[in-house]
């Protein structure tokens, strides 16, 4: 009888556990759910700031003249921010890329071209991050392997664990050996480490640079449908205001152009460790 009470209780017991892991995951998913709307509101909002740049471009109520001076006053003080170089030239490339893609000219040729450019910048991406996370990593095996080769005299093999290396070269609990990196090491690693984060960020930034674009053609097309215009004349409202992005697309990528060869040393990260 005992042992049945004993089972009893550990079986309601892990019935708990599972009905509070549950509500975790339920807990989880309900956040990250919200995260998702709060950020495609986001989206939608800085979309609709971008369109009303665009409209009296793309409507022809704008000049050439006063258009390319607003966008490219607009990135010379986008340059002068920290970082800015590189949030100019992102910005750039993903307007370029995503107006080529809604402007469908060429019977779609050039849509169908961007959409693989866009893919193929998204997998470049993601492998440079992942290589850079690696590169980390692996510096650091090479740092701490220095040091300790330097203290002990004797190189740890690359087959061996670390407990059959204490137990080989007699450290034990009580003469536990401290391992500490050079300064010129801790550096240098510290170095890659800032540049991986102003990559991923860069990265992330990226994505949600093309979620605000394909946010705002979404919402001027559902504007342009209610409006009464038809699928025909909605295209070429579509068409135009794609346009005016890959205009303003060229204009930035001019502006960052002519402020990297002006600063040669301020188009990179601007994390520097001193």
């Amino acid at each position: 009888e005992e042992k049945e009470e004993e089972e009893k209780t550990e079986t309601k017991e892990r019935g708990q556990d599972e009905d509070i892991e549950m509500q975790e995951e339920d807990e989880e998913m309900r956040e990250a759910k919200e995260s998702q709307e709060k950020e495609l509101e986001y989206c939608k909002l800085i979309g609709l700031k971008l369109a009303d740049r665009l409209r009296e471009r793309a409507f022809n109520n704008q000049t050439d003249e006063d258009f390319t001076r607003v966008c490219r006053e607009w990135a010379k003080t986008l340059c002068e921010a920290p970082g800015g170089p590189d949030l100019v030239r992102m910005t750039s490339q993903a307007w370029r890329i995503k107006a080529k893609k809604y402007a469908k000219r060429f019977w779609g040729l050039e849509s169908f071209l961007a959409q693989i450019k866009d893919f193929s910048s998204y997998i470049s991406q993601g492998f440079s991050l992942f290589r850079g996370f690696l590169r980390t990593s692996r510096m650091t095996k090479e740092a701490v392997e220095r040091k300790r080769l330097n203290q002990t005299g004797v190189q740890q093999d690359r087959n061996t664990t670390s407990e059959e290396e204490t137990k080989r070269t007699g450290e034990g609990d009580d003469e536990e050996m401290s391992i500490e990196m050079d300064e010129a090491d801790v550096k240098k690693i510290a170095k890659q480490g800032l540049d991986v984060i102003w990559r991923l960020g860069m990265f992330l930034l990226q994505n949600r640079v093309r979620k605000v674009v394909d946010c705002m053609f979404q919402q001027e097309q559902e504007h342009f449908l209610r409006s009464g215009l038809d699928s025909r004349q909605t295209q070429v409202k579509m068409k135009s205001l794609a346009m005016a992005l890959l205009e303003l697309g060229h204009h930035f990528k001019q502006v960052w152009e002519e402020y990297c060869l002006a600063h040669p040393d301020k188009k990179g990260s601007p994390i520097q460790l001193e």
